[in-house]
């Protein structure tokens, strides 16, 4: 409330203009304040918070108290009819696009650690593993190759359970030919074992030439060291 000694200006948060028109009404009589419509008229002018209510009353050209609140009433009722039809705000709230789920999805399980295949080691299905129908070198059991057996992994490494020795997989390259050529590809202890043959290199053709009477030795160029020829040949 207003004191006797002063008039406080609107709050619009906790009071509205009838009510506010109403207390400058009370203090300048209580004050007996001469010329009361005048002095009423200045001090809501004044003590309006809106600049843009303010703008309005300045340019009327004989603003009587009267219609300084008739201005200020119709004002104040315009501001609450535009308030009212004014949309809600809306919420804001992030919702991920279809598509941003199914790649959200599909990079999940790009990035989930797979599981090694149990028929030969590497990261993939074993139902669409090539050696699923191959025999395993160590253990004879089909479905893997020799580099995953658990057999051989358990009994260290001792060698095929024929109990021959690895080197005659070199002069039996022919009577093993079922096994698919992959598997040579994984196992390279193996490969390493079918190219030694021999410890030294074979003596190359040679044939003497007489060139003005010299006797000269020249090799043969028969592009190998061995021609290899079958037994019905």
């Amino acid at each position: 409330m207003a004191a006797f000694g002063k008039a406080e200006a609107l709050d619009p948060n906790v009071e509205s203009w009838s009510r506010y028109a109403e207390r400058l009404a009370f203090y300048f009589e209580a004050n007996d304040i001469e010329t009361l419509e005048n002095r009423l008229r200045d001090q809501l002018v004044w003590g309006i918070g809106s600049e843009q209510i303010q703008k309005k009353l300045l340019a009327v050209t004989y603003l009587t108290w009267k219609k300084a609140v008739e201005l200020t009433l119709a004002q104040e009722a315009a501001d609450q009819g535009a308030q009212a039809l004014q949309p809600p705000k809306d919420v804001h709230k992030v919702i991920a696009s279809p598509q941003a789920e199914r790649e959200g999805r599909a990079s999940q399980l790009l990035t989930r650690p797979q599981r090694s295949c149990y028929r030969c080691g590497e990261s993939h299905s074993s139902d669409v593993c090539r050696f699923k129908d191959v025999d395993c070198r160590f253990c004879r059991k089909r479905g893997h190759i020799s580099r995953v057996c658990r057999q051989k992994e358990r009994e260290g490494n001792k060698g095929p359970q024929s109990g021959k020795r690895r080197g005659n997989w070199a002069h039996r390259v022919a009577e093993l030919s079922p096994t698919p050529p992959e598997e040579y590809e994984d196992e390279e202890e193996e490969i390493a074992v079918v190219l030694v043959v021999h410890d030294e290199p074979p003596s190359p053709m040679v044939v003497e030439v007489d060139l003005n009477g010299c006797k000269v030795s020249f090799e043969v160029d028969t592009g190998a060291s061995r021609s290899v020829i079958g037994e019905a040949t």
